[in-house]
This record gives structure tokens, C-alpha cells and sequence, in this order.
């Protein structure tokens, strides 16, 4: 973000609209940009030790999978609901939503992929995403 003259910003994106709105951007800025693509993941994961894993039953794996997908679900539901709301909150204060042209956003993703590639032999986190990438889910 970048700060005008005096009382406040030009524009601003933080989180998700909801987090934006509890962090008062309204007050400061005149324009709000969505979706906020910095932020590829959030905090819903969850990491077991792979011969752990392999040692559980297959039920108990089941039922953390399933914990976990029910998890992620109510979560983004939630997000979304409350994304809603706070998208009417901005526009009734005045705030102008500008959205990111979807060209714009895969350009963004390409590009932080393609630093993942170069990364990934030196950021032990990295060596994950080829396994994620395999099953589309990055």
C-alpha cells in the first residue's frame, strides 16, 4: 500500500475482505483490491509424519481426512459468507472495490511458481509444492 497526503491511503488489500473490514481499511482508504492473491494458503493445514501416517489405520486416516476437508470447508465457507458482508460494508462507506483483471492474477501465479521452481532445491518447505502441483492443488 501507499500512503497520499495526510488521512489516508490511495488503496489497500490486507487479507480477505472480512479482515480487512475488522482492520478498519475503510477509515484510510478510498479503494479496496480483491481477490488478495499474496496470500496463496491459509493456516488449514495439517502435517503428519509420513511413517506415522503409514502406521495409523486406514480408518483413523479416513477420519482425519475427512476432519480435515470438513475443516477447510467450513472454514472458506465461512470466509466467503463474511466476505459477502464485508464487500456491502466498503461499498456503503464509499470505498471503491476495484477486482484484479484474472490475466493479472495468472501472471501473478505463473511467476510465483515459476520462483518456487528456482527456490525449491534450497527451501526445505518448497520440495512439497511438487507433490501438490502434481494433484493440482497448487
Amino acid at each position: 500500500m501507499k500512503r497520499s497526503s495526510g488521512k489516508s491511503w490511495n488503496a489497500g488489500e490486507f487479507s480477505i475482505p472480512s479482515m480487512d473490514k475488522d482492520l478498519a481499511f475503510h477509515e484510510i482508504a478510498k479503494y479496496l483490491l480483491v481477490p488478495g492473491i499474496h496470500q496463496p494458503s491459509t493456516f488449514l493445514d495439517i502435517t503428519v509424519n509420513k511413517k506415522s501416517w503409514a502406521e495409523l489405520p486406514e480408518d483413523l486416516q479416513a477420519i482425519i481426512r475427512f476432519a480435515a476437508q470438513a475443516t477447510t470447508l467450513e472454514m472458506v465457507t465461512l470466509a466467503i459468507h463474511d466476505d459477502i458482508d464485508a464487500l456491502a460494508f466498503f461499498e456503503e462507506k464509499g470505498v471503491q472495490i476495484e477486482y484484479l483483471d484474472p490475466a493479472i492474477q495468472k501472471d501473478l501465479a505463473d511467476k510465483a511458481r515459476a520462483l518456487l521452481d528456482k527456490k525449491r532445491p534450497k527451501i526445505l518447505f518448497c520440495q512439497s509444492t511438487g507433490i501438490q502441483r502434481a494433484f493440482g492443488r497448487v
